[in-house]
């Protein structure tokens, strides 16, 4: 069975499932088998499965909780999930995949360098708490 693709307006085709499996196939891209004129979504069509390339990780959700724990990591990389999404779309695959896992890197270092701070801050002010509660003599 013979594919074709519509692109910003241009049908291109046809294309069997091996020659689609070489191109870059989105999820939202338009398709039609040559015996219909319905054109639908590439992730709706079942012949298509495997043939549809799916999107990198983003990090959104880690990435909003890290914008919690460490301010400055949590929104790179928020910026950097939306960038993936728009690399993703234009078609850039490869550069998508680096960015998310780039974008997965940064997060991590993100995440541990805000408990490490967080640590650090409970440990000096368990500190002071103890010291002041030495003074008055109410811990020792």
């Amino acid at each position: 069975m013979k594919y074709y693709i519509k692109r910003k307006n241009k049908v291109q085709g046809p294309f069997s499932k091996e020659e689609l499996k070489a191109r870059t196939l989105l999820p939202t891209a338009l398709v039609r088998t040559e015996n219909s004129e319905e054109w639908v979504r590439a992730d709706h069509c079942r012949e298509l499965e495997g043939t549809v390339v799916p999107m990198p990780s983003t990090w959104w959700l880690i990435s909003l909780i890290t914008v919690f724990i460490c301010l400055p990591f949590g929104i790179v990389g928020l910026l950097r999930a939306y960038r993936i999404q728009d690399l993703y779309h234009e078609g850039k695959i490869a550069e998508a995949r680096i960015m998310s896992q780039d974008t997965g890197r940064l997060i991590k270092i993100g995440i541990a360098c805000g408990l490490l701070l967080y640590l650090m801050l409970l440990a000096f002010h368990g500190a002071a708490i103890i010291k002041s509660l030495n003074a008055e003599g109410i811990f020792f």
